[in-house]
């Protein structure tokens, strides 16, 4: 991969990690005011916010497969993936922990946080291993191209004995096109120009068909309430959004690539979101617990000291001004406790890297 397409894809990682920022600023200061689900902002980031980070995890799994036998592939992932993920909760549990001392003065909680096992806070990690355990297994047993999209299809009886498989089945298409999308450049390269014009018209169309069945959190992928019919209609909608929104960003990147060459000020902004993309994996980390633990808290705060929430009344100010400002103050904190933990020489106790 050249310094052109690295930089591409840290740049799209990086808008969709500050889109992730953006909408758990919406939701975490909502206060119960502001219906964040029913939000336009918060409906449009959540239809393609992690699909995009899929596809592109899968994008880059193939340039890790190609080079590595299977034996060799599973523990460089494992080892990769794991180390994160159990860090990373460890020091969200000492921070959230510490929060809810704070909050409570109560011991019995504290130790009670300190020692909750791995929960579902760095989820996406979780789908992101299992998918690569399954697609590069698969891939590396059987190199027969019709034999490999079957045992992929047959996958899905599989994630269906992984824990959290709810969130792992919605992303496993869009590691799987990712994957291939690295194996077959020159395809996927066609396809893309073929539909990114329309794009562009479409996805503004789907979202405003997005309701709140279609988040992942509310409906999972089959439901028995709903019944199979209906909740393959709603997981068909949601996957096809997806795939149509994140072919939206890519595309909607690709344009201000171009600008950034003609003007400095959007270069510089490119640069920093570049910079972020580099430092997604921490920086989702790390927002587990200091962005979506603690900002509730001290927005609650701010609005009991100032007596009322000013933006309650005033969506069009909180959805394109206050939370995206707020979202940017947070990623320039984030970022920057990432620098320090690298200057301090525990980045690699946490992170592995």
């Amino acid at each position: 991969m050249d310094k052109k397409e690295s930089f591409y894809w840290n740049l799209v990682k990086g808008t969709a990690i500050f889109l992730m920022l953006w909408g758990h600023c919406i939701q975490c200061c909502s206060l119960d005011i502001v219906v964040y689900f029913e939000d336009i902002v918060f409906k449009t980031i959540y239809t393609f916010h992690m699909p995009v980070f899929m596809l592109i995890s899968g994008y880059l799994f193939y340039h890790s497969f190609r080079k590595r036998n299977l034996p060799d592939l599973l523990e460089h992932r494992i080892r990769g993936m794991l180390h994160p993920i159990v860090m990373a909760t460890v020091l969200n549990n000492i921070l959230i922990a510490f929060l809810v001392y704070v909050l409570s003065d109560r011991v019995d909680i504290l130790f009670g946080r300190l020692f909750q096992g791995i929960s579902e806070d760095l989820w996406f990690l979780w789908a992101v291993l299992y998918c690569s355990l399954l697609v590069g297994t698969i891939c590396k047993l059987t190199d027969k191209p019709a034999l490999q999209v079957l045992l992929i299809l047959l996958g899905v009886f599989v994630i269906l004995l992984f824990p959290q498989w709810n969130y792992t089945l919605f992303m496993y298409p869009y590691f799987v096109a990712g994957f291939f999308c690295g194996r077959y450049p020159e395809p996927a390269e066609r396809l893309y120009k073929l539909v990114r014009y329309a794009v562009l018209v479409l996805f503004p169309v789907m979202v405003t068909f997005y309701e709140s069945k279609h988040y992942i959190y509310v409906t999972p992928m089959i439901s028995q309430e709903l019944g199979l019919a209906a909740s393959m209609e709603i997981a068909s909608f949601r996957w096809v959004i997806g795939f149509v929104g994140s072919i939206w960003i890519l595309a909607v990147m690709e344009f201000l690539l171009h600008m950034g060459e003609q003007n400095s000020a959007v270069q510089m902004v490119l640069n920093a979101l570049s910079c972020l993309g580099k430092n997604s994996l921490q920086i989702y980390c790390l927002s587990a617990s200091l962005l979506s633990g603690y900002l509730p808290v001290l927005y609650r705060k701010f609005v009991e000291l100032a007596g009322e929430n000013l933006f309650a009344e005033n969506a069009a100010v909180y959805d394109f001004l206050f939370t995206p400002v707020l979202a940017a103050v947070w990623s320039v904190f984030l970022y920057g406790i990432v620098c320090l933990m690298k200057k301090c020489k525990v980045h690699k106790l946490f992170f592995g890297r």
